[in-house]
């Protein structure tokens, strides 16, 4: 759900809750404070039906590579590796484990 309200500078201030997560933004009209809002509310609505952020309009294949490169070097990938791992572990296939190399 989101609150608008007016700063004493006169711009306006939005607050997005919804689905465990808050974001807020201040913008200089209301117009635009309510259009913000409304696509983080349909961005939460996707991520909790689907699991999933959507890719954003206009983004490029180049964009979606870039993005994913700032996820591996904060060890997302790494992590995923490990899940895998442990689960290999827990399925009794630990013999089948190959260490992998990172390029």
């Amino acid at each position: 759900m989101a609150t608008f309200s007016q700063l004493p500078s006169g711009k306006w201030r939005a607050q997005v809750r919804k689905s465990g997560m808050y974001r807020a933004a201040t913008f200089a009209t209301k117009r635009e404070a309510r259009d913000w809002a409304t696509e983080i509310e349909a961005q939460a609505t996707h991520i909790s039906a689907g699991g999933y952020a959507p890719v954003p309009k206009g983004a490029t294949l180049g964009d979606l590579i870039d993005k994913y490169s700032e996820w591996a070097a904060a060890g997302f990938v790494d992590t995923l590796l490990r899940w895998k791992m442990k689960l290999e572990v827990a399925d009794g296939h630990e013999k089948e484990i190959q260490p992998r190399v990172q390029a």
